[in-house]
């Protein structure tokens, strides 16, 4: 990030989940207080590659499916799912992945877990995975869909992952066994 001009280097980390999403400013207080806020002819100007927020444009992928600008755009985060949801795979679809191991290794659970929590900042806290008896599967559910989108994304390296549409026969037995 920058002060009036001086690079103070990286502010913090964002977390896998949070790779696609565009990251805009936001202000918010309470009670009796002002702020202005300067978007054009500022004293310290960006450098390359930034912008300053007044010059965004539609075409800089800052719009979603239905065409809303992120710059005109309130927004709240989605509902997480509760514990108890989650563990009985009682969640959205999109919030739902199936990891399938690559030809005849089996899926270390140990080894997941730590990817989980270690490349993809996911706390267990944020997570449920059952494995198959033969260990080749698992269904993971997730508190929040974004987990589920970074998994998908981004799986882990010893399996491959799949949405919900996608699941195999067994994905779908353990999935139909664990809901309520």
């Amino acid at each position: 990030y920058f002060l009036n001009g001086e690079d103070l280097g990286v502010a913090f980390r964002l977390p896998v989940w949070m790779s696609d999403v565009p990251l805009l400013p936001a202000i918010c207080g309470r009670e009796d207080w002002r702020v202005r806020v300067r978007a054009a002819d500022l004293h310290y100007p960006p450098p390359a590659p930034y912008r300053p927020l007044v010059e965004l444009r539609p075409e800089d992928g800052l719009a979603d499916e239905q065409g809303y600008e992120a710059a005109c755009a309130v927004f709240a985060p989605a509902p997480q799912e509760r514990q108890r949801d989650f563990e009985q795979f009682d969640v959205p679809d999109t919030n739902l992945v199936e990891l399938r191991s690559q030809g005849d290794e089996t899926l270390d659970k140990d080894r997941v877990h730590d990817w989980l929590k270690g490349q993809c900042d996911i706390p267990a806290t944020a997570y449920h995975v059952v494995f198959a008896d033969a260990e080749h599967c698992a269904v993971v559910a997730f508190a929040h869909h974004r987990a589920a989108r970074s998994v998908l994304k981004m799986p882990p390296p010893m399996a491959s992952a799949f949405a919900r549409p996608d699941f195999s026969e067994e994905g779908e037995e353990m999935l139909q066994t664990a809901r309520p």
